[in-house]
């Protein structure tokens, strides 16, 4: 009896852990559902209506039982732009208000193809194909005279010629160097986008550790903001810290152009929108998007297996004696 109520024991603290960690991450996540998705423009839900960064038009579309998945969004990218974008960065998808502060933070799977249908390199069917999630985060609730935004962002690209995850980090010269000077991403500027591929330094100079893409699978990706750092000086740094299946992988610090205002961004600044994107890169493509599984599913889910399990032990007792 020993042994049973120790074993029981155990498992409830596993539980009990589970069930604070699922609860935790049910409070932050704030990706609204795409079960909203129409295939027409819905500015009340995920739509084009006041889209920061231009994007070109309304491309999406919702499905269901999608590799075991339902209500799952569908970005599809045409080859070209039917008439000239309006956005620099040329892209297609569409976007969702949302309401985030610190704490709070944005994650979604991406089904990644692999066998014939592979994303590893862009000599696939697909060709060349580069998706992303993105936050908006307006400096506007700051000082109504700035105008500018930051626009934490992860996502896939085989662009190089091979399939890798990235993020960008707008507080950098380049990918390849990581000395802050807010100039990359602006037009005849390097891009921020930074490759997870193990060969990238942070601003510290620490190598970027490298994200192993799953094919033929989903794929978490998450965009946190945190708590912020305070040092011992008082002084308060945020930053976003981006994550490929559950692992952190890149910290950006939000220091971009010394806009922060640390007494106003941990009480009003946060996510204002979430963008789902695909690149016009010329060829036709389909980016698939998932919802993380709510957290209150997953632990009832637990809370089965491990009944389960205190029966099983319950009953092997009772026949050993």
């Amino acid at each position: 009896m020993k042994k049973l109520s120790t074993s029981i024991g155990h498992v409830v603290v596993v539980l009990g852990i589970v069930w604070t960690l699922s609860n935790a991450a049910f409070a932050s996540n704030i990706m609204p559902s795409f079960s909203t998705v129409t295939p027409t423009p819905n500015p009340s839900g995920w739509g084009e209506a006041g889209a920061v960064l231009g994007i070109d038009f309304y491309s999406l579309d919702k499905i269901d039982g999608f590799q075991g998945r339902d209500n799952v969004l569908e970005v599809n990218v045409p080859a070209a732009a039917s008439e000239p974008s309006p956005s620099l960065l040329q892209t297609v998808g569409g976007e969702h208000a949302v309401i985030g502060g610190v704490g709070s933070q944005l994650e979604a799977y991406l089904w990644v193809p692999g066998g014939l249908d592979s994303w590893e390199t862009n000599t696939g069917p697909d060709g060349t194909v580069d998706t992303d999630m993105l936050g908006i985060m307006p400096l506007d609730q700051l000082d109504p005279t700035d105008l500018y935004s930051y626009f934490p962002a992860i996502g896939f690209s085989n662009e190089s010629g091979v399939g890798t995850f990235k993020v960008w980090d707008a507080s950098r010269t380049s990918p390849t160097d990581p000395t802050p000077n807010y100039s990359c991403g602006y037009p005849g500027e390097p891009t921020c986008w930074v490759n997870l591929d193990g060969n990238a330094t942070d601003r510290g100079g620490s190598t970027v550790p490298n994200a192993p893409v799953r094919y033929d699978a989903w794929n978490k990706l998450s965009i946190d903001f945190p708590q912020p750092l305070v040092d011992i000086n008082g002084d308060t740094t945020f930053y976003i810290t981006y994550s490929v299946n559950d692992m952190p992988v890149y910290t950006a610090i939000m220091d971009i152009l010394g806009l922060y205002n640390p007494s106003v961004v941990s009480s009003t600044y946060g996510f204002t929108a979430a963008q789902m994107r695909g690149l016009y890169l010329g060829s036709d493509y389909t980016a698939n998007w998932a919802n993380v599984d709510e957290p209150a599913s997953l632990t009832l889910a637990t809370i089965g297996l491990c009944l389960m399990g205190i029966n099983r032990l319950r009953r092997n007792q009772i026949n050993a004696t």
